[in-house]
């Protein structure tokens, strides 16, 4: 006995389910590519893409905190400069 027929009816069965949202699949994955390229073109250069607040400064680093180690003259990250 042939297993054609099973694997037949389990791949209309498939195509029935699934071939509909194909183009709808694609569609969605193309525009957010477009979108996302659109997105970045029109970025500032300190802006951070998955960071919209960016509270980062001179003082502060990216998550809002105090930088440890400022670009300050006293501020060496190994201790005092001589």
């Amino acid at each position: 006995m042939s297993a054609l027929p099973v694997r037949v009816a389990h791949a209309w069965a498939i195509v029935w389910l699934d071939f509909y949202q194909t183009p709808c699949l694609i569609t969605e994955g193309f525009t957010d590519g477009i979108k996302g390229m659109f997105r970045e073109i029109g970025r500032g250069k300190q802006e951070y893409p998955f960071n919209p607040l960016n509270p980062a400064n001179a003082t502060t680093n990216r998550l809002g905190r105090k930088k440890k180690y400022c670009n300050d003259k006293d501020s060496f990250r190994f201790g005092a400069t001589y």
